[in-house]
This record gives structure tokens, sequence and C-alpha cells, in this order.
């Protein structure tokens, strides 16, 4: 069963794992679907297969979030 919140489809740790090469979180895209208040969202996953938006769980999140941070992290470096 496909779970789906504030029109996003809801991509869990277990689906996740199943593939993640094919979700990435975007941060500040303005192609991005605006949140249910009409405010542009600061992250935003996307199904790169699909090539849709979707809605992470907290713990998919903060992983991807955390890799993002230590990727920036390291790019500031060079």
């Amino acid at each position: 069963m496909t779970n789906y919140k504030d029109g996003l489809r809801v991509v869990d740790a277990h689906t996740f794992r199943q593939c993640p090469h094919r979700y990435e979180l975007r941060k500040n895209d303005p192609q991005a679907p605006l949140c249910p208040y009409g405010n542009a969202r600061l992250f935003i996953g996307f199904d790169g297969e699909t090539a849709s938006y979707v809605r992470f769980t907290k713990s998919v999140f903060l992983g991807l979030l955390k890799k993002m941070q230590t990727s920036e992290k390291y790019q500031t470096l060079d």
C-alpha cells in the first residue's frame, strides 16, 4: 500500500533501502510544489525513476540531510 501525505508519496526507510540511488534530497528547488500553506519548501525529496517529488519519513530525511551537509562541508574545503 502506498501512503501519501500532503499530495506527495511517502518514502519510508524500507522503500528507500531497496533502491537508494533512485532518490535524492533537493534543497531550494524552484520547481518543487508548495507546502499546504502556500510556502516554498526548503527541502524536498525527488524520485529520479518516476521524475516525481516525494516526501521522506523522518529517519530517511535526517540521514540524507546529514549526508548532504557532509558533502557540502567537503566541497567548501576544496
